[in-house]
């Protein structure tokens, strides 16, 4: 999905493919996808309608849609194989996890 979506985006540069990106994450209700570090690349994933499709779990809980999604459109867009991974320890209620995830990359 991530590569089919950095096909599908027309920008010309890494910043302005997440910029685009936010705003369809907004506008298709799938949570809040923000950008709070450069050096290295780190999202925030908060309110994630995938999360919040388990309700009264209690629990966080690993999920990997989101790893291999930015995996994709990043290695896509860079032409090599991107790390990326989840922090772990973050706390939350089901429906409202926050999710950081860092990568090997600097903008």
């Amino acid at each position: 999905m991530g590569r089919r979506a950095s096909e599908s985006i027309e920008a010309a540069d890494l910043k302005s493919v997440l910029d685009q990106l936010s705003e369809v994450w907004s506008r298709l209700v799938l949570g809040r996808l923000e950008v709070v570090s450069r050096d290295p690349l780190t999202f925030r994933i908060s309110n994630c309608t995938i999360c919040g499709q388990i309700p009264r779990l209690g629990l966080f809980f690993e999920c990997s849609f989101h790893e291999g999604f930015f995996r994709g459109l990043l290695s896509h867009r860079l032409q090599r194989e991107v790390k990326i991974w989840q922090e772990g320890g973050i706390l939350g209620e089901s429906g409202t996890w926050t999710r950081i995830l860092k990568t090997d990359v600097s903008l």
